[in-house]
């Protein structure tokens, strides 16, 4: 048998976060297979450890596939954090994020599974700041223009509120009575999706939470993408969806 067990690798990634470098210590999964990638990984092979882990072949037993599937996280996740632009980076840390989801949903007691989704939310939310501030450097020149578009935002934020209360917004305690009642997953995230409004808890605890109480990774996964989208647009597509 293969050992499955989480080992602590040498590997560091480095964060470009901001305008320093931090290095962030990662855990990569060790055995069946998994060794020649780690190696590539350690040598900041990116690329080829990707090409590698995603055409080995995939472990029968979901258990033991989800340790796979979480080194393709620590990969795409580490070549995000080296990505010339901010919009690579964040489409190379979505997907890291749906890697380790699928993770979690093969072996949901893994606990360094969860770890990973917080790193990344946090990193998600450096970049979103970053490319509002060169959007806003490049859209406000002036401190009228500031003002207009400050306006503007406040419009937009008391018109999504008008379309979906406060009261109204989905949270996980709905998300879990959903999965307790046994309906299958492509409908919990089209509610999620659908939602007028969401109001979820997604902190480290929040996550455990839901993962104990059976809600997927797949599910985590759509609840933060849900949670993350502007509220703008949700509130421009709300009159679409119930016209269909």
């Amino acid at each position: 048998m293969h050992n499955r067990l989480i080992q602590e690798a040498a590997q560091q990634v480095a964060a470009h976060l901001v305008n320093t470098t931090e290095q962030v210590d990662v855990y990569l999964a060790k055995g069946g297979g998994l060794d020649e990638a780690n190696k590539l990984m350690e040598e900041k092979l990116w690329s080829r450890a990707l090409e590698q882990l995603e055409t080995m072949k995939p472990f029968p037993k979901p258990e033991d596939d989800a340790y796979r599937l979480y080194d393709l996280g620590v990969v795409n996740e580490a070549m995000a954090y080296s990505a010339e632009d901010l919009q690579t980076a964040r489409k190379e840390l979505q997907e890291a994020s749906i890697d380790y989801g699928k993770a979690i949903d093969g072996k949901p007691t893994e606990k360094y599974f969860l770890q990973p989704q917080t790193r990344i939310d946090t990193a998600l939310a450096h970049y979103k700041l970053l490319g509002d501030q060169k959007t806003t450097a490049a859209s406000s020149p002036t401190s009228t223009a500031r003002t207009s578009t400050a306006s503007a935002s406040t419009a937009s934020t008391k018109s999504a509120s008008g379309a979906a209360p406060a009261q109204d917004a989905l949270t996980n305690d709905q998300v879990i009575s959903m999965t307790s009642a046994k309906l299958d997953e492509a409908n919990i995230i089209d509610t999620i999706q659908h939602a007028k409004s969401v109001d979820f808890d997604l902190s480290p605890q929040g996550q455990v939470d839901l993962a104990k109480s059976g809600v997927s990774g797949k599910i985590i996964t759509a609840m933060k993408a849900r949670a993350r989208a502007p509220v703008t647009h949700r509130a421009a597509a709300a009159p679409g969806k119930s016209s269909s």
